[in-house]
């Protein structure tokens, strides 16, 4: 018992889950080894979609931004709108990552355009609700919320299910950081909603987590032995779909693995969470077996999760803490701007 307390004491104080392992010399040479491939192709979309699947499967650092600048910079040269658009939509996911708002901006500007000229808006209006939570991230609460009410009216307009969800999600982020739980929590619920099974399962799966973490903030001020169990249920209830989404999603798509760790650390995360609270030891042993690993990446996520960090920007500033790791033997024994400093250069 003492040894799974200890355990749970270092998870919830530093973090958890999958460690990186990026170590500069095989980045590159994988890097270069396919790029050297793609460059013997026809100057086609055999190369745009080679370049896309790179893009698609690796849209966490070291590789992402690389990758979907390539792809970007490709269709162009090919004067080819569908894949430009593509490439625009993933340097904007990049930017969005690092909550790089000037970045993010000029590329939802870009997708504005592109969309008006292919006539779908999806991938637009997933990025543009994008901004209002790094808004959200940087205090800039009202104007963040102007901007996922703006995203949400032209979605409805546009009747782009995806746009829906995304604004509603960004919505219920912004009315948290405002510490308007109640609006934050009626948003989401929304959002959750409007899902459908055509819903892109990335949002499906960002509106469970924020569900789940709405609810579990909301138990976390009840005594465990609380009988109002509509709540506590309601955190497993969404957990679970987020966990059976994730499950869904590998199965079908094993090589996306990266691309979704952080999220398997965040899901992870909330289960020992819940359990601890409710001391159910058995269940939060359980749920530490599949946690394991990587103590500096631990130490860097939970760091930055208990700042109130969003589990992408926690999982990219663990991962860089990681690779400021691997540059030396024994303790890390960076500092946090150390740490930004490796972010803010990719």
């Amino acid at each position: 018992m003492k040894k799974i307390i200890t355990l749970v004491s270092c998870l919830i104080s530093f973090s958890c889950l999958f460690s990186r392992g990026w170590k500069g010399d095989d980045t590159i040479a994988f890097r270069d080894s396919l790029m050297r491939k793609v460059e013997h192709l026809p100057a086609d979309t055999s190369r745009l979609s080679v370049l896309l699947d790179a893009a698609y499967l690796h849209q966490n650092p070291p590789y992402n931004v690389f990758f979907a600048k390539c792809l970007y910079e490709e269709a162009r040269k090919q004067q080819n709108i569908y894949y430009e658009n593509l490439g625009a939509y993933y340097l904007a996911v990049c930017y969005d990552k690092k909550h790089d708002l000037d970045s993010i901006t000029l590329w939802v500007d870009e997708l504005q355009e592109l969309a008006s000229k292919i006539g779908k808006y999806d991938y637009y209006l997933e990025q543009k609700a994008a901004i209002s939570r790094v808004l959200a991230s940087k205090k800039m609460n009202e104007k963040a919320a102007f901007v996922a009410k703006e995203v949400l009216k032209e979605a409805q307009e546009r009747k782009s299910n995806n746009g829906i969800v995304a604004a509603y999600n960004s919505l219920g982020c912004t009315y948290a950081a405002f510490n308007r739980s109640d609006e934050a929590l009626a948003a989401l619920l929304k959002g959750y909603r409007a899902c459908k099974k055509t819903t892109k399962l990335s949002l499906r799966i960002d509106i469970l987590s924020r569900l789940s973490s709405r609810y579990a903030d909301i138990v976390s001020g009840l005594p465990s032995k609380d009988p109002d169990r509509v709540k506590r249920d309601s955190v497993l209830f969404y957990l679970e779909k987020m966990e059976g989404l994730l499950k869904e999603v590998l199965s079908k798509e094993p090589k996306t693995v990266n691309n979704w760790r952080d999220v398997m650390v965040d899901c992870q995360t909330r289960y020992v969470r819940y359990y601890m609270h409710h001391k159910d030891y058995s269940k939060t042993a359980e749920f530490l077996e599949k946690a394991g690993c990587g103590d500096t990446y631990v130490t860097g996520y939970l760091y930055m999760r208990n700042k109130g960090a969003s589990y992408e920007e926690a999982g990219c500033f663990a991962a860089a803490m990681s690779t400021l790791k691997l540059e030396a033997s024994g303790p890390f024994n960076g500092t946090e701007e150390d740490v930004w400093t490796v972010i803010h250069k990719r």
